[in-house]
């Protein structure tokens, strides 16, 4: 089914060439996803379909809430190997198949461009918003990997939850960058980068604005020339940038303490991830375990201090600083203790496997 991270990975892959009268570019980005998954096929082969329930029930598998054995949601996809151990039964006859369903269309003169996309951009865009997104962008630039770069982008701010890869093959009768589109489209960004700054100044006595109350208010608004089929998110990087350039208190600027959280949080979370690997289905129940003999020791440990405490009160050199409990190091004694965990059960893992 897929796990999230808690922060989107926006890196992109990006590719591009030309030939026989064709140029193409390309864009992939993992997105929300933990990992990049398998692909799919591009026709949403859906498992309750009789012709694929048919052939997963030969298989020995069954459809339960509308996926391959209550887990798969599409019933054809290269990888997904799991689904394909059947033994007696040829690629094509598997729980899940990678046998595509092909369609034969004749070319015409007017055709412009063709799209090669995954579910992470179907999710967000109808084929109409899609096309007419990347129409529009043909007009202001025809770099192939930027207008990709656009739409994956754009559908990560349309709320797409999954991986993103698209790739679009212009056609000689593909939109050409037009002076009027470009003046428009510049027109356009800098009218965004005006509202922020007016949004961010009247903001200013009662606070900075999050981005989310900046969004808000734009999208109330009509605002003109906006992308067909993008809309608002097809500009949200400019709107970002502004806003990141006018934010005194973002990221990069902050105290060196609230680094040193952010990053022990960041290891904790990983060590976290590591452990519900390693340990399965069995990580919750260990977990609880992990922090039920964490709080022992802590009041434990309180319960010594208070002791000693006492016994020394006539010790004029201790402060009230003396009795502040060090936060950083509890978040690390429990996070080597996690640690250790995840490394004891990938080590008995592979002692397992080895024997």
């Amino acid at each position: 089914m897929g796990a999230f991270l808690d922060k989107p990975k926006t890196e992109k892959h990006n590719a591009h060439g030309a030939g026989n009268g064709l140029r193409y570019g390309l864009s992939s980005m993992q997105g929300w996803r933990v990992e990049m998954e398998d692909a799919h096929t591009a026709v949403d082969h859906k498992p309750c379909n009789p012709r694929e329930k048919e052939r997963i029930q030969n298989a020995g598998g069954s459809v339960m809430i509308q996926r391959v054995n209550g887990s798969l949601a599409v019933s054809r996809a290269l990888g997904d190997y799991d689904y394909k151990c059947v033994d007696g039964k040829g690629p094509t006859e598997q729980l899940v198949s990678p046998e595509p369903e092909v369609c034969e269309i004749l070319r015409a003169e007017e055709d412009e461009f063709i799209i090669l996309a995954c579910d992470g951009i179907w999710d967000v865009m109808s084929n109409e918003e899609l096309c007419e997104f990347v129409k529009s962008r043909l007009e202001v630039s025809d770099d192939l990997e930027k207008v990709c770069n656009w739409v994956v982008d754009t559908c990560l701010h349309k709320g797409s939850r999954d991986n993103m890869s698209i790739v679009l093959v212009c056609f000689s009768n593909a939109p050409k960058v037009s002076d009027e589109a470009v003046k428009k489209d510049a027109e356009l960004d800098k009218y965004l980068e005006s509202r922020v700054e007016e949004i961010m100044e009247k903001s200013g006595e009662e606070g900075m604005p999050d981005l989310a109350h900046v969004i808000r208010i734009l999208t109330a608004e009509n605002i003109p020339n906006l992308p067909p089929g993008g809309g608002l998110a097809g500009k949200r990087n400019i709107i970002e940038a502004v806003y990141s350039r006018l934010n005194p208190h973002r990221e990069n600027e902050g105290d060196p303490g609230e680094a040193e959280e952010s990053g022990t949080q960041g290891k904790l979370v990983e060590a976290l991830r590591q452990m519900r690997i390693n340990h399965r289905g069995n990580y919750r129940h260990l977990l609880e375990e992990m922090l039920t003999s964490y709080r022992l020791a802590k009041m434990q440990g309180e319960e010594c201090t208070a002791e000693s405490a006492a016994a020394s009160t006539s010790d004029t050199h201790a402060g009230p600083s003396d009795s502040v409990p060090d936060t950083h190091t509890e978040s690390g004694n429990l996070l080597a203790e996690i640690q250790s965990s995840s490394e004891d059960s990938g080590m008995n893992e592979l002692s397992d496997k080895q024997t």
